[in-house]
């Protein structure tokens, strides 16, 4: 009952934005955008009704922040910007529009998420994997990439600034970050959900995920995969113990987290040069509102406005007509980016590239939406969100349903991807997926050779001892 409430409360928030997307422009951008927002704020109310399903809060929060908090600032007085890229199209009615676009996709989201759930069938039951070999390979992995990750992103933020001292992976590898969420997540799932795991097997996952995501991610100033990594084994954790999300608890935490990052994030830059970390915070927070030569205020809206000017660049440049729509080319194009680069060198370059070939900086990343906007224009913006959450929400099911590591970990990897595949483009849920799909085929190739070898062996001859001399014959007469 619960599936069909919000599916019919997602679709009444997605009418009336549709409607005025396409008709009412020429309304207020005020109006447009105080609508945008009540509706978006009413489809997120879905994730209540759908009581609280970890992949859907990530995503869902994900979603919402960049469009709605951006749109919002820019309809106040005296907001010049909210981010310092893309400054061309920071006007009001871009913000009306992204907050519409933004409210749009949250409903059509919310719909496909509550069709996923309503119309997945009981899954069934896994074959059992090989516990040791793979709990030690994930375990490998992680100590592999996250050492490698480390000598490639340089020494630590207080030797080198952040953004002076990165290289470039070995080998053209951008995947090797992702593979120290696989492996720190493998780990803890399969000693958490495999019956086969004990409490001797768990105590690993926690010094490797320090070493990990604290020394070679945070303290190197990587901080999206430190946070998906452990919001991803978080989530993971409440599956294990079987606890309920509590959402004021998990908003609060996502407060101080936010602030804990954004104050990181300046930090990372200025600690080669000395600045404590108690300036740096203060510095961070009074650079958010800066005050313009011509007396308006620009407001630094952190990740949140450098992500949203993605969509606004991808706007303009196609109502400018400097781009036209290409109807899912860029999502057609992850099959051919599937190869490393050092295999194929001419492989599609990443579409971000797009907005510096047309002289419009971005803060880096890719918006969903914005991707979304550049393949079928605003209709991309309720249809991708819609097709990626109903696959999710297929994932969930099946995690909650079997409780098997694989299960898990394919729930805790989407939700540990999150803060790539919505903010930084939709081809890292790709990648991750590829990632995973390989690695695993080389374990069941692996298990598979070792039980075929070890059934091939024949078993030695069990030795029979010559039987003792019986007692020596006396004849008889």
């Amino acid at each position: 009952m619960r599936y069909r409430v919000g599916i019919l409360l997602c679709v009444a928030t997605m009418l009336p934005t549709a409607i005025t997307l396409a008709w009412g422009q020429s309304a207020a951008p005020s109006t447009q955008t105080q609508l945008g927002l009540t509706l978006g704020l009413a489809a997120m109310l879905s994730m209540a009704v759908y009581g609280w399903p970890s992949l859907y809060i990530v995503r869902t929060g994900l979603l919402a922040l960049p469009g709605l908090v951006s749109g919002s600032v820019l309809l106040l007085p005296d907001i010049s910007s909210i981010s310092p890229h893309a400054l061309l199209f920071q006007t009001r009615q871009m913000g009306a529009t992204i907050t519409l676009l933004t409210s749009l996709a949250l409903g059509a989201s919310g719909a496909a998420w509550g069709l996923g759930c309503l119309t997945a069938r009981p899954p069934a039951p896994a074959p059992p994997r090989e516990f040791r070999v793979r709990f030690v390979a994930y375990l490998i992995l992680a100590v592999t990439a996250a050492t490698w990750t480390a000598h490639s992103a340089g020494p630590l933020i207080w030797t080198a600034a952040y953004v002076t001292q990165k290289q470039r992976l070995p080998l053209g590898l951008g995947s090797i970050p992702a593979m120290i969420a696989l492996g720190i997540l493998g780990m803890l799932a399969f000693a958490c959900f495999d019956p086969r795991g004990t409490s001797r097997h768990r105590w690993l996952v926690l010094p490797v995920a320090i070493y990990a995501c604290v020394y070679c991610l945070w303290l190197r100033g990587e901080r999206i995969e430190t946070l998906g990594t452990l919001t991803g084994g978080y989530f993971m954790w409440l599956l294990y113990r079987r606890r309920p999300v509590r959402p004021l608890f998990l908003a609060a935490g996502a407060v101080l987290i936010f602030a804990f990052s954004v104050s990181w994030g300046n930090y990372r830059i200025q600690a080669t040069g000395g600045t404590p970390f108690l300036t740096s915070i203060v510095s961070s927070w009074e650079d958010l509102i800066i005050e313009t030569d011509d007396g308006l205020v620009s407001v630094q809206a952190s990740t949140f406005g450098d992500i949203a000017a993605t969509l606004l660049s991808m706007i303009g440049l196609v109502d400018e007509g400097e781009l036209t729509l290409v109807h899912g080319k860029t999502y057609l194009d992850f099959i051919l980016r599937t190869p490393p680069q050092f295999l194929y060198p001419d492989r599609p370059e990443t579409v971000a590239w797009i907005f510096w070939r047309h002289d419009t900086s971005t803060g880096g990343g890719l918006y969903e939406l914005a991707e979304a906007y550049y393949n079928f224009g605003p209709a991309g913006a309720a249809l991708v969100p819609a097709i990626i959450s109903f696959l999710f929400a297929r994932v969930y099911m099946r995690a909650i349903r079997l409780r098997t590591p694989l299960a898990v970990l394919a729930l805790g990897l989407l939700i540990a991807t999150s803060y790539r595949g919505i903010w930084y483009q939709t081809f890292n849920y790709y990648r991750m997926a590829t990632i995973w799909l390989t690695f695993e085929a080389v374990l069941i190739v692996f298990t598979e050779f070792k039980r075929h070898a070890a059934a091939a062996t024949p078993l030695p001859e069990p030795e029979h001892p010559e039987p003792a001399p019986g007692p020596a014959s006396t004849g008889g007469g």
